[in-house]
């Protein structure tokens, strides 16, 4: 069965609150998406809470929106929106790798190396990492693991790795070229 939701948002009686429908291929309305809409920073901003079929009534969009339009009201940044800005905000270690081998394709003629050796040895532990939260003991846990089955400099080289991408995406301090 395929579904599809209409573009059409329905006003319901409680201001700010809106449903659009979902119709099966015989154009019978099977389910209902409930919206909210509330003003932030001068911008009307459409967030979608759920389906009928989830539970999600006209009265709990209401006290959602409510909820929203009070912490605005007191300065804070609503919890719908704090979720979305954690998942943008977060930057991996695979991130800033990707920026690093891009440089180096450019001036670094064994990049292929380093991009194999990360992809064997960095990317399965730390590649989907936040940057923020990666730690000296997860260094030290990679150093311990590799040390095992390769050798000491090839571990180093490693490490090395790690500090080379990290140094390089961090901001400048001066304009100077040389």
């Amino acid at each position: 069965m395929r579904l599809r939701t209409l573009n059409k948002r329905i006003p319901t009686k409680v201001n700010g609150v809106f449903y659009k429908e979902i119709i099966d291929e015989n154009k019978k309305v099977v389910d209902k998406v409930f919206l909210i809409r509330y003003r932030d920073n001068n911008k009307d901003k459409l967030v979608t809470i759920g389906k009928y079929s989830q539970g999600i009534r006209i009265n709990y969009c209401k006290s959602k929106r409510d909820e929203i339009l009070n912490e605005i009201r007191l300065g804070e940044v609503p919890t719908t929106i704090k979720a979305k800005r954690v998942e943008k905000d977060t930057i991996t270690f695979d991130m800033i790798t990707k920026n690093y081998f891009n440089y180096a394709k450019l001036h670094n003629k064994s990049h292929e190396a380093g991009l194999r050796q990360y992809n064997n040895n960095l990317k399965p532990t730390l590649g989907d990492m936040d940057i923020k939260a990666i730690k000296l003991e997860d260094i030290e846990k990679i150093q311990h693991e590799k040390i095992k089955y390769l050798s000491p400099q090839t571990v180093n080289t490693i490490v090395q790795m790690v500090k080379t991408i990290y140094n390089y995406n961090t901001p400048r301090k001066t304009n100077n070229f040389f």
